[in-house]
């Protein structure tokens, strides 16, 4: 049974190489779980998903125009991805909420999920297995959760601090995961890829299945570059 205080985003461009993104496509699979979809993108003349195939899947659809955040600090498209999110988040009505991207898919959320309830307090996060070194405070900005109004607040600081060019690159490696998990107010799990389903992952120029997962990365030694 879907869980009704859970709402799912769904942010990024909706079209990939002229075609619907696998997370798009993948919303009739994350319906089983979630009570509410929110696919948070920019407009575009582009492909995207029909009026009939959103009204079906019951899917609020929010479009914005990625000019408008030029001038906000970006590396890695954090700009970007902050600001689909967050308008996803400001459109929940939910205690907890998810962040998925709209070009990755995932075909089990039950254990993110239960994981996410369990650890009320805290920022949920899909295992950051391309790293090369980790530490506890690692996490990926692929899958992200926790109660809504921690994840409003986080995704806010990160909007601000993008918006007035006050983000401080603490080292070489810094990257977008680590500046939402330096604004989050608590402690953050991670949950490793192969409690997710089948899943489709992009690092990077890589893609990475579940398949490739099992065979190459689940022993935690081998990394993907970024």
């Amino acid at each position: 049974m879907p869980h009704d205080d859970v709402t799912l985003i769904i942010q990024g461009p909706v079209s990939h190489n002229g075609k619907l993104g696998k997370g798009i496509l993948n919303i009739p699979t994350y319906k089983k779980f979630v009570g509410k979809i929110i696919v948070s993108t920019w407009i575009s003349p582009e492909v995207k998903p029909s009026k009939r195939f959103l009204i079906n899947n019951d899917v609020i659809y929010l479009e914005d125009s990625p000019s408008k955040y030029e001038s906000f600090f970006n590396w890695h498209n954090v700009n970007y991805q902050t600001v689909t999110s967050l308008n996803g988040v400001n459109k929940t009505k939910t205690e907890y909420v998810i962040k998925s991207r709209s070009d990755e898919y995932y075909t089990d959320l039950s254990s993110f999920i239960e994981k996410m309830k369990f650890y009320g307090e805290c920022l949920i996060t899909s295992e950051p297995f391309y790293r090369e070194a980790r530490t506890p405070r690692s996490i990926s900005d692929h899958l992200m959760g926790g109660k809504t109004s921690k994840i409003k607040s986080m995704f806010t600081a990160v909007y601000e601090k993008c918006k007035n060019n006050e983000v401080q690159l603490t080292s070489p490696t810094y990257a977008p995961e680590d500046l939402y998990r330096d604004n989050f107010d608590g402690a953050n799990i991670t949950i490793k890829m192969n409690q997710l389903g089948q899943f489709w992952s992009k690092v990077g120029n890589n893609r990475i299945t579940r398949k490739q997962y099992d065979e190459n990365f689940s022993d935690g030694r081998r990394r993907v570059r970024r």
